[in-house]
């Protein structure tokens, strides 16, 4: 623990933070209608290699 009061309190609220977005996409995700399951399976199926093309193409280790 810190003897900083205030940086206490802040990573506090960071951690409270934390944990309601967390909560937040749980519920998300485990309510989700199968229709929409189902459609994220086939978004993925369909765009998949494109992004991983693209992916490859980026110039990530070029110098500039």
């Amino acid at each position: 623990m810190t003897k900083n009061r205030s940086a206490a309190v802040e990573e506090g609220l960071r951690l409270w933070r934390k944990q309601q977005i967390e909560e937040q996409l749980r519920n998300f995700y485990q309510n989700r209608s199968q229709a929409d399951i189902e459609f994220e399976k086939e978004w993925v199926e369909e765009t998949q290699e494109q992004a991983i093309a693209a992916w490859e193409e980026f110039p990530w280790s070029e110098s500039q």
